[in-house]
This record gives structure tokens, sequence and C-alpha cells, in this order.
């Protein structure tokens, strides 16, 4: 397979609806991975062109707007996926986005997605006569959330013009039994490959281009070839990431400098420094379809972290980076993070992570640059954190929260319930609860929980009385297919509770509350002023039951010890111990725990005790030369 250039090239394509500002890092670290072996690649971000085309608020309103499971994007293309097989678009509007997602889109958006489905086939068409396809000898397609219409419309063009290019599909939507899926109901796809591509692909490519065949090659699926079942239907996971390349962004930044989108946001640059979930190895959380080929955790070595880091600072001239990682390795604390964090100027960094971290490793993660942090938070309850296998208590989860506002990091976390199992009254709980927290960050999102493949939940789903399990009701009105092959292709699962229960039912009034929250935007302060010799209190909070509350004394004392959580001999020790006969009494500190909880300044949570106000001294500052650069948006 030679061009006529004498070399064979590659192309690898980035459909809609892969979000804009961050490059995908799959194909960039298959890119570099082919340079080693001295294969071209070029990298082709057709999302540029579809949001340039409809809109940068529009694009982004299907990608990351309203509801992942409504597939909005996906609809958009299958009208000229499957042409006169499609399923009605009618029944995809009223059903789907107006009618499960309704709380999520309105006719308007309804209509505006029409005429985009309407656009597609004019859209494709023009990517096909802009790129020289004659000049490669294997195009593949990177499909995620909802970029498998899209990637196929295209390569059922690509081959039906151009017969003698190999065409490949790979990424998240190609694992396990949905790469199957692909593979038997898409006969114009070559192959796919399922898990972790960055070993075989390139070995894949070897062979194609020299003429051999892809037999034997775990988690490929081949025309002609044995289909493999089981665990062979996943790729070999990569055990040690320090031999990974540098993801090579070169033609994301090429594609996007000249076009009229560079001018709306600074693009984040995702690096990756582990794979798989410690914490998922031992106690995989129930409703969790993340790392689908296992939760084999592995991690680069520190040094290669933060060359990595530099070098991508370095060539890109691009400060705010994106961990693509499930989960921190919490021995960067005291490697990658304190280096960072020693930095005169150091990037900005967002990191995954669970939130039992201490104030101390919070404060060095803001130090080091983490303004964003995702801590894994998907409940304030105890007895449901436990239902999911979270090992975190809903004290430890609102006391990250405080944290966070405190130290100048912003928390990205939801709030889910219909856990099976769960106990109404738990919400009715979290519904009183609210109020007392309207001047933490919001949830940014929640509902009732998914049921995605290779869950617990999903793969056990008899075990913890869900029934009924099929394929989301959107992949109905997407997919002419029967629902064998339906199951088979979806990602996202609608199920039924054997008990007949209703979540929606029981948690009104939560949802009420955390609406209200959200609409308040945390603007409400509760805020601690400590003068030494007394403590002020500020709230703001529409909860309030005094603008102003002044602690002295023990009080004083008392009130700052509930900082971590704490209960009342935990109070009590201490004091005794500096004021000896002066001391409160155990019966004081009750009581002012409990006057201090009724005025909701304090959470409490079976015996122990958390102060709900932030102190404003306690921001980590950006370094003096990130600070200007945030004001005037030119780097210093």
């Amino acid at each position: 397979m030679v061009r006529r250039d004498g070399v064979a090239r590659v192309l690898l394509v980035v459909p809609p609806f892969h979000q804009l500002f961050i490059p995908a890092i799959g194909v960039s670290l298959l890119k570099a991975g082919l340079s080693r072996l001295g294969i071209d690649c070029d990298i082709l971000y057709v999302n540029l062109q579809f949001a340039e085309r409809i809109s940068v608020e529009l694009y982004t309103q299907v990608a990351v707007g309203g509801r992942h499971p409504a597939l909005a994007g996906e609809w958009v293309f299958a009208g000229d996926l499957f042409g006169n097989e499609a399923p009605d678009p009618r029944g995809y509007v009223e059903e789907v986005l107006l009618g499960r997602y309704r709380d999520a889109y309105d006719r308007p958006f309804a209509e505006l997605l029409t005429e985009l489905r309407a656009e597609a086939p004019t859209f494709l068409d023009k990517v096909m006569e802009q790129v020289p396809w004659q000049d490669y000898a294997i195009v593949g397609i990177t499909t995620t959330f909802q970029q498998n219409c899209a990637g196929l419309a295209l390569l059922k063009r690509v081959k039906a013009r151009h017969p003698e290019i190999l065409t490949v599909m790979g990424g998240a939507n190609c694992e396990g039994p949905m790469g199957g899926a692909i593979f038997d109901r898409f006969p114009f796809v070559d192959f796919v490959c399922s898990g972790e591509a960055d070993q075989i692909f390139p070995e894949l490519v070897q062979r194609l281009l020299a003429g051999k065949s892809a037999r034997g090659l775990l988690g490929v699926f081949a025309r002609g070839e044995p289909t493999f079942m089981g665990d062979a239907t996943h790729a070999p996971k990569v055990l040690d990431l320090d031999r990974l390349p540098y993801p090579d962004y070169d033609d994301y930044f090429a594609q996007l400098r000249p076009s009229p989108l560079a001018a709306v946001e600074t693009p984040l640059l995702p690096f990756q420094s582990s794979r798989g979930c410690w914490w998922g190895e031992k106690h995989h959380c129930k409703f969790c379809g993340l790392n689908g080929g296992g939760m084999d955790y592995r991690s680069k070595a520190p040094q290669h972290v933060l060359e990595e880091i530099d070098y991508l600072i370095d060539r890109y001239g691009v400060r705010d980076l994106y961990a693509v990682d499930a989960i921190l390795d919490l021995k960067y604390l005291d490697t990658v993070i304190r280096e960072l964090a020693s930095r005169p100027r150091p990037p900005r960094l967002f990191y995954e992570t669970k939130s039992n971290l201490t104030k101390a490793q919070l404060r060095l993660l803001a130090r080091a640059g983490v303004r964003f942090l995702q801590p894994g938070i998907e409940s304030l309850s105890t007895p449901i954190l436990q239902l999911m296998d979270k090992g975190v208590t809903g004290l430890q989860n609102v006391r990250t929260l405080k944290w966070c506002r405190e130290i100048g990091i912003q928390p990205e976390w939801n709030l889910l319930y219909g856990f099976p199992g769960e106990e109404p009254n738990d919400y009715e709980e979290l519904a009183n609860l609210v109020p007392s927290l309207t001047h933490l960050q919001p949830p940014a999102g929640g509902g009732e929980i998914r049921l995605d493949r290779f869950s617990p939940y999903f793969d056990q789903a008899s075990s913890y009385g869900l029934v009924n399990v099929r394929a989301s009701i959107a992949y109905w009105h997407i997919y002419p297919f029967p629902p064998v092959d339906l199951n088979r292709l979806a990602y996202y699962f609608d199920h039924d509770f054997a008990d007949g229960r209703q979540p929606e039912q029981y948690t009104v009034d939560l949802r009420e509350q955390i609406a209200a929250w959200r609409a308040h935007g945390s603007s409400a302060g509760l805020e601690l002023h400590d003068q030494g010799d007394r403590l002020e209190i500020h709230d703001g909070r529409p909860i309030a039951t005094r603008p102003v509350t002044i602690l002295t004394g023990p009080a004083r004392s008392a009130y700052l010890a509930l900082d971590a959580g704490s209960t009342v001999d935990g109070v009590l020790g201490p004091l005794q111990t500096t004021l000896g006969r002066d001391a409160p009494s155990g019966q004081d500190v009750a009581g002012w725990l409990e006057q201090w909880t009724d005025a909701r300044l304090v959470m409490r949570e079976g015996s122990r005790y958390l102060s709900l106000a932030v102190d404003p001294t306690g921001r980590v500052q950006l370094p003096v030369e990130a600070f200007l650069e945030n004001l005037t948006g030119v780097p210093s």
C-alpha cells in the first residue's frame, strides 16, 4: 500500500461531538506512537469544522449540555448514516428530547437540532471534498460518547468512494460487546479496536501496510479473521506507562489557530499520569462504568509526569492542563504536586481524586496550580455513599466542599439518587441539609443514576433488584436495529426496580432545594472572621437566623476545633488541657454544638459536628505572574 508520493500515510479523524477546546489525547498518542515507527500520520479535527459551521454555542449545547444519554449528537448524523432505514425522527423529538429529558431540552432546541440533522449530509459532503483521501492507506475514527454516527457516516462515504482505503474504528464506544456490534452491523468498517490501542494499533498499521494479516491481534475485530470472545475482545493493557510517547497535538493547533474558534477560548491540554483506579481495584463504585477493560491501576514515574507537563507547556504555549486520570496517585502529593507547588509559576491543573484529602493536601494542590478538582462527590448522605461503596462519608464530602471554597479550588461534583436499597428518608434529611450549604459550590449536575455498561449495577443487575434492563430509549430512536443488537451497542441502559419504587417521587423536595441552590449560585456567604479574642460569623444565607454571631473565650475555641469535624469529647479534650479547671463542661460544649446546629452554623452527622463557616483569609493565591496573566490574558 504505497501512495502517489511513495509514502503510505494514516489519517485519524476526530468527529463531532468531541469537545472543542480539548484536543483528543487518544489519537494524539497513537500518532506519536506511529511516528516512532516512521509511519506518517495526520489527525483531522472534523469537530472544529462542524462548530465553525453551526456556532460554538449550539455545538457546545449539543456536546456537553443537556443529558448525555439523550445522544442528541448521535441523532444529528443518524439520518445521513441510515437514510430511509432511520427511525422516524418525530419519535426521537417527542419521546426523548421532549419526553424523557424534557427537564433539559425544549421545543426551540429540538427545532435547532432538526435543522442540524438536515444539514449533516451537506457538511459531510464538504469534508469529503476537502480531504485528499487518495493520499491515505488507512483511515481511523475515534469514537467516545456522541461520536458514533458522525464517524460512521464519514467512514461509509470514504469506503464507498475509495474502497481501497482500509477503515478502522476505536475508542470507548468500541470496548467489548460495543465494538463487536459496530463490527457486525457496519460492514464498511474493516477493523475495530477494543480497549487500549497504544500497542495494538501501531502493530495493526504495520501489518496492514506490509500486506499482512491481523490474525492473532487481541482486541482487534478484523474482516475475514476469527472473532475473539471474552477477555480477548480487549487489547492488552499498557503496563509501563512511562514507555508511552508524549501526545502529539500539532494537528489540533494547526487547525485551531487559523480558525475563528481560536479567539473564543484557550484550549485545555490533556495529559495522563495514570490509568485505572486504585480505589476501584478493591472497591468498584457500584454505578461506575469506566475502565471497562479492568481497574488495574498504573501510574507514571513522577519525573516522567513533570517532564511531560513541561514538554506540553513549552511546545504549545498553553498553561492550562487537564489530567484525564480517573484518580490522582496519592504518591504524587509528595513528588509531582510538591515540585509544582515549589515553582514560581505552576501550570493551572484539573485533577480527579477522592474527597478524603486533608486540608493541608488541598492547600498543596492549590499551590501546585490545581484550580479545578473533581473529588468524586455524588452524595452528601453517608448511608447512600455506603450503598455506592465510595469509602467516604457525607461529612467528609461537605468538608471538602467547604475547604475548596476557602482555599480557592473549584470542585466539580454531582448529586445522584436512585441507588438500589436507598431509603427515602435519607433524601428528606438531604433536603433539610441543603439550605445550610448555599454558600458552597452547588452540584454541576446530577439526577437519577445511569445504568452504565461495565458497572457492577449493570453486571449484577438482578442481584441489586434491577430488572427489565434494556438499551436506553435514545438508542431505539437512533439505530434501526433489533433489541439484541441495541443491547450490544449501548453504553447507557434503562431499567426498572423489582420493588416498583419511583425515585423521582421521593426526591421532589431535594431536587427543589438543589434547583434553588444552583439558582443562588453560592453567592451567599457564611464567613468567620477571627479577631483573636473574638470570632465573628457573618451569615448571608437565605436560611440565616441572625446576620452576625459573636463567640468569645472557650466557645470561640470550640467552634474553631470543628473545622475538620469532631465529637463533643474531641472538642472538650483540648479545652481541658489548655484551660484546666476553667474549661467548660461536656454539657456546656454539647449545648453550644446544639445551638450552632440549630442556627445551621454546624452540620451534625451522628456524633460528629462540622463547622460550616468559611475563613476568607485561607485562600491560596496564584503567584504574581499567573495572576497578571489572568488579568491581561497575555503570558507575562
